[in-house]
């Protein structure tokens, strides 16, 4: 188990009224539960020990779990024969705790301070003592439904004592050290020889060895270092930052190119609509004309005037408007060449039966009605 995974199990007010007192605590951490089956011994209504298979369900690990106060008393060896603490030795107390998923099975772990006089005890198995509540199966085994209180944990040594657990086992140790600058430790090295390491050399190796901090500490315990919560939280809101501008010029792009493509096809509709409608002019024309009772002649006048027509209607409401306007715009036109070339009066009743007169000229010469260079050259008497 890494040293930051038993760090954060342990609860700090604890270890620092432990550490008033000892600067250099060690803790063990055991499994002292776990789905499945225990040996144990249940003391019946006179005291006397019955041996019982219990069967743990994930929720009675759970229940164990909530149940493990800190504080706990830690007695050696063997169980007592109650469960009170009165004449028994307690070796240590428990310090924290925590659950895990080992091995596919729910185990409740105790992080365990083991006072300094006990310290060296080859302790690596546990067993708790524990008030529960459970039925009783037709074998006779117990199925543990919940754990009412926990009032101790026993440790000992695998080569003296089975575990009611088969999994109750030691799965870390971690010792505390109050390092000061030039100050040493002692190193319990894995062939039993001991070596004095200051706080320099340690992190000399860690550095030398390119050992990441996940590889000491578990996301707990990082996260759990005002430092490194800083950094992460600094880190955090520059990439979220990053990431919001990301997605902000994203959208403008996407806006703009939709913006783009939106009017392109507008344009292309209103086109294809104006073409539409283009093709209808010479009709409406004609449908107009109708209205109006034009005759003959006015009609092929328009009709050759047709390709003066603009309009950018896109509805049939719109060009025939339009074509309203261009009709009064043509008939003026028309009026004005009969009179000023062709010498037509179409304002009179017949205007297509009496020409221009003399006096009609006479009467106009200071803005004559006929352009002057198709008048007859002017004799003086």
């Amino acid at each position: 188990m890494a040293l930051g995974e038993i760090e954060a199990m342990i609860d700090p007010a604890a270890l620092a009224r432990i550490r008033a007192a000892d600067q250099h605590p060690l803790v063990k951490v055991f499994a002292v539960g776990h789905e499945g089956t225990a040996d144990g011994r249940l003391l019946d209504e006179a005291g006397a020990p019955l041996r019982r298979l219990y069967h743990y369900l994930r929720d009675t690990v759970q229940s164990l779990y909530d149940r493990l106060a800190v504080g706990t008393p830690i007695y050696p060896d063997r169980h007592g024969a109650t469960m009170d603490a009165a004449g028994r030795v307690q070796i240590g107390e428990v310090v924290g705790r925590a659950v895990r998923d080992i091995k596919g099975a729910m185990h409740a772990l105790a992080a365990i301070y083991l006072y300094p006089q006990f310290r060296d005890r080859d302790d690596d198995v546990a067993s708790i003592e524990a008030f529960f509540a459970g039925d009783r199966a037709p074998d006779g085994s117990i199925i543990v439904r919940g754990i009412d209180r926990v009032t101790g944990i026993i440790l000992g040594s695998s080569r003296h004592v089975r575990p009611a657990f088969p999994g109750a086992t030691l799965h870390g140790a971690m010792q505390f050290f109050a390092f000061t600058k030039g100050s040493t430790m002692k190193i319990k090295l894995p062939d039993g020889t001991q070596v004095d390491l200051s706080a320099e050399q340690i992190k000399a190796a860690i550095h030398a060895e390119n050992i990441p901090p996940s590889a000491l500490y578990d996301d707990d315990a990082l996260k759990a270092d005002p430092r490194v919560g800083d950094m992460v939280s600094l880190t955090g809101r520059a990439a979220a930052a990053r990431k919001a501008d990301e997605l902000t010029r994203k959208l403008d792009e996407e806006r703009a190119a939709w913006t783009t493509e939106k009017t392109a096809l507008a344009a292309e509709r209103d086109k294809a609509r104006g073409e539409i409608v283009g093709a209808k002019r010479a009709a409406t024309v004609q449908s107009v004309g109708q209205e109006r009772k034009l005759k003959d002649g006015q009609m092929a006048f328009l009709l050759r005037a047709l390709p003066a027509l603009k309009t950018e209607a896109t509805t049939d409401e719109a060009l025939k408007a339009d074509v309203g306007k261009f009709v009064d715009e043509q008939l003026n036109e028309y009026r004005r060449l009969a009179k000023e070339v062709y010498g037509l009066n179409l304002d009179d009743p017949e205007p297509g039966n009496r020409p221009v007169t003399p006096a009609d000229r006479r009467g106009n010469e200071q803005n004559p009605v006929i352009n002057p260079e198709y008048l007859p050259p002017r004799r003086e008497p």
